[in-house]
């Protein structure tokens, strides 16, 4: 990541630091110990996706979340300027309306870097914000 670059954190990155996947798991603590910016969204999703999906009770989602919003270095919340700006890029990108909510926040947030499993890794969108899936094997070299 390029020194003084904001980094953006989508939900899947937060749920690998809170499970046991290795090597992801270290992988996504990893750029948890960067002060990144998550927005409401990305910890909401995370809250339903612990509760519904692996029925962690909910008391100790709350616990675990409160943990990661220690961690991190701001919490944006979606506002209108965000909601306009995810409606531009879900129209424009054709892509699901959660993703447009999660690029339109880190894009308004002044993020350079979104770390995400769900869009094109490398991708620049609007020559603001580069794609990283920060689980992607390196390509094998050519021989």
């Amino acid at each position: 990541m390029p020194e003084g670059e904001v980094l953006f954190l989508d939900t899947n990155v937060v749920l690998y630091a809170l499970g046991t996947e290795e090597p992801k798991r270290t992988i996504a603590q990893d750029a948890l110990g960067r002060a990144p910016v998550v927005s409401v969204q990305v910890l909401s999703e995370a809250s339903n996706v612990l509760h519904r999906k692996y029925g962690i009770a909910r008391s100790e989602v709350a616990l675990q979340l409160e943990t990661v919003a220690r961690l991190v270095g701001r919490i944006v919340p979606l506002d209108e300027a965000t909601l306009r700006r995810a409606w531009v890029l879900w129209d424009r990108r054709s892509m699901p309306w959660f993703d447009s909510l999660i690029l339109a926040a880190a894009i308004t947030a002044g993020c350079g870097i979104l770390y995400s499993e769900d869009f094109q890794h490398g991708e620049v969108i609007d020559g603001r914000i580069t794609i990283v899936n920060p689980f992607r094997s390196p390509m094998p070299e050519a021989r």
